[in-house]
């Protein structure tokens, strides 16, 4: 059956209350109230949960309202409880798992081709069941080609060989059942190997790392639940223009929401004034060259804020 509409309301710290929910549950267990923010038990929220995690219910927009009497309609997943975030950490967990895979793997002579193949067999292996950007696990580029943003619907690797000195960027998107991870790195190639930022002898390289761990540490800073995704563009634009560097992306955003749908992804871009809030998952991945640069750069983690307003990084 599906529900007739969803309402529900979040307290500072995470608690969920019920200001007025009624539907069909996808266990068949019908729910209704009117009593404005009336606690739940925590059995009552579970099924909170569920009902608005569920397809049916994602399908028809679920609307929030807030305990300040503000309406707002999100566009898919509201609440996640943790058995949710469980699945999306065993996503994002392989794909951590092959980077560090590519940091041996990768190496003089290597092509953009063996790089994309050899990470997604690596992922297949860990238990990934497909990938959920335009069926691209592993997004590859190497050498100058680092500079290039285009959409994955255009997406061909090349025969690009890894250089004796050189830049190789790798983005996963693995999904198992419907749970994404989304995980960006630059891998720094010297002598004929990767090796760490600080170990390197060239200078670009070095900083081109080193800038984007430090866009991610300002951005971890800066941000709130309440931050707009606009405010977070105007911010960290500007971060990057200070520091000497170019936003590379092709559309000029900074990352997305984490959905079950790709087209519903919402994005770090000017106008977007919901908040982060309003995404449970979200991505923080800018793609950045300096200005007087060979290479582009990229590092991406999903994060979350916890029950208690606490960012995470995935």
């Amino acid at each position: 059956m599906q529900p007739n509409f969803c309402y529900a309301s979040i307290c500072n710290r995470g608690v969920v209350q019920l200001v007025r929910i009624h539907g069909w549950g996808p266990c068949g267990r019908w729910f209704e109230s009117s009593r404005p923010d009336h606690a739940i038990s925590k059995e009552q929220s579970d099924e909170v949960n569920r009902m608005v995690m569920h397809p049916v219910l994602a399908a028809v927009a679920p609307t929030i309202t807030c305990t300040s009497g503000e309406s707002r309609k999100y566009h898919n997943t509201v609440l996640m409880n943790s058995e949710e975030l469980q699945k999306y950490a065993a996503a994002q967990s392989i794909a951590k798992q092959t980077i560090d895979f590519l940091k041996t793997y990768i190496r003089t002579g290597r092509t953009e081709k063996e790089i994309k193949e050899a990470a997604e067999k690596f992922l297949r292996e860990k238990g990934v069941h497909s990938f959920w950007y335009y069926n691209i696990g592993a997004f590859v580029f190497v050498g100058k080609r680092t500079v290039i943003s285009i959409s994955g619907k255009k997406y061909q690797a090349s025969d690009e060989k890894v250089q004796n000195n050189d830049l190789v960027t790798v983005d996963l998107s693995p999904q198992i059942d419907n749970y994404w991870g989304d995980h960006a790195r630059s891998f720094v190639i010297e002598d004929g190997k990767v090796v760490a930022e600080m170990q390197s002898h060239i200078l670009e390289m070095k900083e081109g790392v080193q800038a984007e761990q430090e866009l991610h540490r300002y951005f971890q800073g800066f941000i709130t639940k309440n931050t707009s995704f606009e405010d977070v563009f105007c911010e960290m634009n500007s971060k990057i223009e200070t520091m000497g560097y170019r936003n590379l992306d092709c559309n000029h955003n900074l990352g997305h929401s984490i959905e079950k749908d790709m087209d519903k992804r919402i994005y770090i871009e000017s106008g977007n004034q919901k908040t982060l809030a309003d995404a449970t998952l979200f991505t923080f991945e800018p793609h950045i060259k300096k200005k007087d640069g060979n290479y582009g750069f990229k590092y991406e983690d999903i994060y979350y804020f916890d029950d208690s307003s606490k960012l995470c990084v995935l």
